[in-house]
Formats: structure tokens, C-alpha cells, sequence
């Protein structure tokens, strides 16, 4: 029999076999974890809430309370590259950087020492490694500066504790008050401060009750939540193009 005649046949059993994958609905997943206090996602940062304060989580999720955000903005490794960014979130000696006890340093020779002795004990490792991690607390316009710095410093006391030094600079520069976090990568006892998605989100839950202690209505739900599928511009590409607009670079961005 002609080789045509029989065509749907072969391709019936050649074929590939296609097996669709069934997805819940990510929303009634996260409502479910709330009230249960499961998964990674779970809110307190490991301590159990009761239902009526999911409940006003859902509440607030519906009344669409501002979101905070807060994320890592880059890993800075060695002295030089280190003392660069605290330069950068001290603008070189016009905003004052503070320590994680509270002292305020405004002296750019300052940060460099800081930006050698979190280097220093690095020395030894074969590759480059990283001396410190940058993060970005953030709210929308029209919030109080001085409460973000406040909750910003809240948060990062809870989260990061004694083990990890750490400098934040507040900035009001932009529409969108924000505070930069630089954290020292080697802690106390040897641990490594790499954070993760999951140490992010409980970054962003300790900034947003710091926040709402102070009177400030937000949130920290994952972006799906809120109809968001897809993250926002990163933070390299963000820089990229202002330095296009500012004519210091040409290179294209597309």
C-alpha cells in the first residue's frame, strides 16, 4: 500500500504525546497558605499568625493597600567595588550614612576603611567573593521619608539582628522615597548573608509592619497576587538607560 495512504496512521503512532500540566489558581493557593500558615511564603517571618490577621491581610490585599518593596539591588565584591557603592549611596559625603548602632558617618574616608575591613578577611579565598550586599526599601510617593528610614532600620534589626553589620543611607532625591541597605556578606559566626526569594518576601513582611506600627497602611504580597506576571525593569537596565538620558553612555538598550 502507497506510503500516502496510510499517512495518518504512521503520524497516529508517531506522534508525540502531549501531556498539559494543570495549574491552580496561584491566588486561592496563597489565601489557603495564609490562613493555614504553610508553605514558603508563610507571613511573620516563622511566626504564627491567627485568622483574623490574615483575614486583614486579605483585607487589605482587596482594598489595594500600597505594596512595599524591598530587594536586592546588587552584590559588591572587593574593597574597591564595595567603597564605590557606599560613595554612591553617600553622595560622596552629602548624605549621611548610618552604622547599625546609629552613628552617622559623613566622612568618605570613613567608608573606605569600612569598605577595607569588610574586605580584608575575604583576602584569602581563590575567586572573588562578595563583601557585601545592597538592598533597596522603597514606598510609593507621598510617604513620609523619615517613617521609611524608621521601619527600614526596624526591619533590618529583625531581620539581620547582631550577626551582620550593616550602613543605610535614606534618599528623598526621587519621587519615591527609599532607603539603601548595605549588609555586610560575612557574619559574626561565619554565615554567609545571601538572601534568597523567600528571605526577601519575609524582608518585605518586617518593612511593611514596621511600616503599619506607624500608621502607614501597605502590604507585602507576592506580585501574583496582584495580577503582576511579570517583574519590573531590573535595576541594571534602570541605571543603563539614565545614563542614556544623561548622554553619558550610548550604548543601546533594546
Amino acid at each position: 500500500m502507497p506510503f500516502g495512504e496510510r499517512e495518518d496512521e504512521l503520524w497516529g503512532v508517531l506522534k508525540p504525546v502531549f501531556r498539559p500540566r494543570v495549574f491552580g489558581d496561584p491566588n486561592l493557593a496563597y489565601a489557603k497558605h495564609l490562613f493555614d500558615q504553610t508553605g514558603s511564603f508563610r507571613s511573620g517571618g516563622g511566626s504564627v499568625a491567627t485568622r483574623a490577621d490574615s483575614r486583614a491581610v486579605l483585607a487589605r490585599v482587596v482594598r489595594r493597600a500600597p505594596e512595599v518593596l524591598a530587594k536586592v539591588t546588587g552584590r559588591k565584591k572587593g574593597a574597591e567595588h564595595l567603597g564605590a557603592h557606599l560613595a554612591y549611596i553617600g553622595r560622596h559625603g552629602e548624605i549621611a550614612v548610618e552604622t547599625r548602632d546609629g552613628e552617622v558617618i559623613a566622612d568618605k574616608g570613613e567608608l573606605e576603611q569600612l569598605a577595607q575591613e569588610w574586605s580584608e578577611p575575604l583576602t584569602w579565598r581563590e575567586r572573588a567573593t562578595v563583601s557585601a550586599v545592597a538592598m533597596v526599601f522603597s514606598m510609593p510617593e507621598g510617604t513620609d521619608a523619615e517613617t521609611v528610614r524608621q521601619a527600614a532600620r526596624e526591619a533590618a534589626a529583625r531581620m539581620l539582628g547582631d550577626n551582620h553589620d550593616y550602613l543605610m543611607a535614606l534618599h528623598t532625591d526621587t519621587p519615591r522615597p527609599h532607603v539603601h541597605l548595605t549588609v555586610q556578606a560575612e557574619g559574626l559566626d561565619g554565615r554567609r548573608f545571601d538572601p534568597r526569594r523567600e528571605d526577601l518576601f519575609k524582608f518585605r513582611e518586617a518593612f511593611a509592619e514596621a511600616l503599619r506600627s506607624r500608621g502607614v497602611e501597605c502590604e507585602a504580597t507576592p506580585r501574583w497576587t496582584r495580577g503582576q506576571g511579570r517583574a519590573g525593569t531590573s535595576m541594571a537596565l534602570a541605571q543603563m538607560r539614565e545614563k542614556i538620558r544623561r548622554g553619558v553612555s550610548r550604548q543601546p538598550t533594546e
